[in-house]
């Protein structure tokens, strides 16, 4: 086989295989509203977010709107409430942690 075949094989093998590896962070841009509110059994502010008016979702390691939706994003702000207008990034890690 070429010098030049052999590359355009390995290019290919590697990059048809790269859906199928794990991407973290997970990450979106949005503006939406609180939709609930709720502080965990460590004192710490969670929110949801949903209702998007924009949602960007990154071109590296995208984070999906109806993902987004069910994660519980902790806050420094435990004055926010459900219809608070919320914006952001939200990140997933690879071991499930969430931030804004």
């Amino acid at each position: 086989m070429s010098p030049k075949l052999t590359l355009l094989a390995m290019t290919l093998t590697l990059t048809s295989s790269l859906p199928a590896l794990s991407c973290a962070p997970e990450e979106a841009q949005f503006i939406g509203q609180v939709t609930s509110t709720e502080t965990n059994d460590l004192g710490v502010c969670m929110i949801k977010v949903g209702n998007f008016s924009f949602y960007n979702e990154s071109k590296i390691c995208p984070l999906n709107s109806v993902d987004a939706i069910n994660l519980a994003i902790p806050v420094s702000d435990c004055t926010m409430k459900t219809g608070d207008e919320v914006s952001g990034v939200i990140s997933v890690d690879k071991d499930g942690r969430v931030w804004l």
